[in-house]
């Protein structure tokens, strides 16, 4: 489902129950639906997902770059100022905390 969902193809909730495998996977989106969940700040539930997608995002790049520059290659073409500048960047983004302006 969550494949479909990321090439955009996903047919919408409508179409849910054709992609539920299992019983487990039933009666958790049955829960979802069907049950209220309460928060008591859901902007901040929202920023603190935003920031573990960013994370998961980010942070295989930022392995990446750290095992470069840990072991360098001496036939590899990159740059170690620009890794570690890239690096920074990665880092000071994953720092940088994630606020969200609503209205209403």
């Amino acid at each position: 489902m969550l494949a479909e969902f990321e090439q955009n193809s996903w047919p919408g909730r409508e179409h849910l129950d054709t992609l539920l495998e299992t019983h487990e996977e039933r009666t958790l989106v049955a829960t979802l639906i069907f049950n209220a969940l309460e928060l008591d700040d859901p902007a901040k539930v929202a920023a603190a997902g935003l920031q573990q997608l960013r994370a998961r995002a980010l942070e295989p790049r930022l392995r990446q770059i750290e095992l470069a520059l840990a072991n360098p290659q001496p036939d590899s073409d990159f740059d170690p100022i620009s890794l570690l500048k890239e690096r920074s960047e990665l880092q000071r983004q994953l720092r940088q905390p994630i606020t969200l302006n609503l209205v209403g």
